[in-house]
């Protein structure tokens, strides 16, 4: 009879044990950086959405070919989930103040707003933003 009860105690504590864990919520990584990742920089254009975008260390330049570009100041990167929100500031007399949020999704390709982005050499970049023609392969 002692055996039996201490089997059945047993029993409700991996019982209950098993249902704590189920319900706890599933724990996302979060991470703060100073910079932005190696993994982030590089050149990226976007054919679809006629748009560039060059990211270093403290800075995204986001533009269009033969047109104007934008400069922002990184100062904080949140990475999370494979999304990053890039807080920053553009200087246009005063600065003002934005987040950018950009998916990595794959390990050359990105996602920010609605445009679809690729990682490109340094000379495929430029000559996009001199050159752009829309029936050139900027992929070879």
């Amino acid at each position: 009879m002692k055996i039996k009860s201490c089997a059945m105690l047993g029993l409700a504590v991996v019982s209950l044990g098993t249902g704590l864990v189920t319900s706890q919520s599933k724990a996302e990584a979060y991470t703060t950086y100073h910079s932005v990742p190696h993994a982030l920089r590089g050149y990226y254009i976007s054919e679809s959405a006629n748009d560039s975008m060059k990211i270093t260390q403290h800075m995204v330049v986001d533009g269009s070919p033969l047109a104007d570009s934008y400069r922002y100041h990184v100062r904080k990167v949140n990475y999370s989930n494979h999304i990053y929100h890039l807080h920053s500031y553009i200087d246009l007399g005063g600065r003002t103040y934005f987040t950018l949020k950009i998916n990595h999704y794959a390990r050359t390709k990105i996602k920010s707003g609605s445009a679809y982005y690729h990682k490109v050499s340094k000379a495929k970049y430029y000559h996009f933003l001199n050159h752009f023609n829309p029936e050139y392969n900027y992929d070879d």
